[in-house]
């Protein structure tokens, strides 16, 4: 395949996800129609790479956020006390989620 171009197999191999989980991502961006085919393989385009990254990422992120609201909610604990952040990122979804509170 061309540097520019990727298969959805390609895609989700890269990202470590199903490549059922890339085509309904492409589907919920309505980008399925707008596919180049190769062959017998539809391909991925650069920015439409960026934006199945993107939506891909924010579900990623999104959950994270679920998953501490509702062991904080459920746990009754302090934020404070929350020692699951491995990252920078979660740091910021920390810092919005005791603005929410």
């Amino acid at each position: 395949m061309s540097e520019d171009l990727k298969t959805i197999k390609e895609l989700a191999d890269e990202l470590g996800v199903s490549k059922s989980y890339v085509d309904k991502i492409i589907r919920i961006l309505k980008l399925h129609t707008k596919l180049d085919k190769v062959g017998n393989k539809y391909v991925i385009s650069k920015k439409q790479e960026k934006s199945i990254i993107t939506r891909i990422e924010e579900a990623k992120n999104l959950l994270f956020e679920l998953r501490l609201v509702t062991i904080v909610c459920h746990c009754n604990i302090s934020l404070d006390y929350v020692c699951i952040l491995p990252n920078y990122t979660q740091v910021l979804q920390l810092n919005y989620i005791r603005s929410l509170l």
